[in-house]
């Protein structure tokens, strides 16, 4: 018996070996049909209706609340399409695409149960390919890519279930120089991140362990030239902190505890001058020990003192 002679769940899955007349296309396993004979294609107890929350079939369980079943489309103002996309047991199940207002694809995912599980792809306004990668279960898994507007690759990031990355993520710059490299262990930043310019040089590195800021933390103004040295302990400053301007001269040195500033701090002005020797107490500044702070006025070059870069 064919689809034709059918009149109750023919809206659910179909097999290839049916015969699909005029007015029907299938989406991911399940058949629409022309919105004419449509009411005809719907399960026992479902109506297929037409309105402002979508086209298909559904049945009022209280006032306007209903249960969707089967291919369901959604719509703009404008009357062009938004969502495509199936229900299996109230549940979205198989491939759901959405369109921008232009007609473009924005995304492409596969639902199973109500859970994105399977392959997802995302594009930009102008139909360029912005991210792909998998799912299970509705959590991220495998291989994550995103592009630049270019089409140029822009991160891989490495998931494990559910969701957790695992391994090295990438990032790169739209020239392809990369940018980023993060460790990942069970969903925790572990390890050296270090950042690169457009060039693919060197800018930081900053250690973590368990994703909080632990160990060295160093920044580059180039390749040769350090421009902050400090160090952490469970993601708060401690120890020796020092900042240099980018011809090389101290700017600033101070040491931390617990995350705040603890005994003498020094600044040096863009002349390589010391400017201030201040003495801090918990994170709080209690006296001037050397220079005389005046905020309004203190300035080297146009730039205003700060006492802590």
């Amino acid at each position: 018996m064919d689809c034709q002679q059918r009149t109750r769940r023919c809206l659910a899955r179909v097999s290839t070996t049916f015969f699909i007349p005029s007015g029907f296309f299938i989406l991911s396993g399940f058949m629409w049909v022309d919105s004419s004979i449509a009411e005809e294609f719907c399960a026992q107890g479902f109506q297929y209706v037409e309105d402002k929350a979508g086209h298909g079939c559904r049945k009022y369980t209280r006032g306007d609340e209903f249960i969707p079943d089967g291919l369901w489309r959604m719509f703009y103002a404008s009357k062009k399409l938004r969502t495509l996309g199936g229900y299996q047991s109230s549940k979205r199940h198989g491939t759901w695409i959405t369109y921008f207002p232009s007609g473009n694809k924005k995304e492409k995912v596969t639902y199973r149960n109500g859970k994105k599980s399977g392959r997802s792809e995302t594009w930009n306004r102008v139909g360029v390919l912005v991210a792909k990668g998998s799912y299970k279960n509705g959590f991220r898994v495998g291989n994550w890519e995103e592009f630049h507007p270019s089409g140029a690759k822009k991160s891989l990031t490495p998931f494990i279930g559910p969701g957790r990355v695992e391994g090295l993520a990438k990032e790169w710059h739209e020239n392809g120089e990369k940018a980023l490299e993060t460790h990942w262990k069970a969903g925790r930043r572990e390890g050296a991140q270090k950042r690169f310019n457009e060039f693919g040089k060197r800018l930081s590195v900053l250690e973590y362990r368990d994703d909080m800021k632990h160990g060295a933390a160093l920044k580059w103004h180039t390749v040769s030239e350090l421009q902050e040295e400090a160090q952490y302990k469970l993601d708060k400053r401690e120890g020796l902190r020092r900042v240099w301007y980018r011809d090389g001269l101290l700017k600033f040195e101070g040491r931390y505890a617990d995350g705040k500033l603890e005994g003498e701090v020094k600044y040096w002005d863009l002349a390589g001058e010391l400017r201030y020797v201040l003495l801090y107490r918990g994170g709080v500044m209690t006296s001037v020990l050397d220079g005389k702070l005046n905020f309004k006025r203190d300035e080297v070059d146009g730039k205003r003192i700060r006492v802590e870069p």
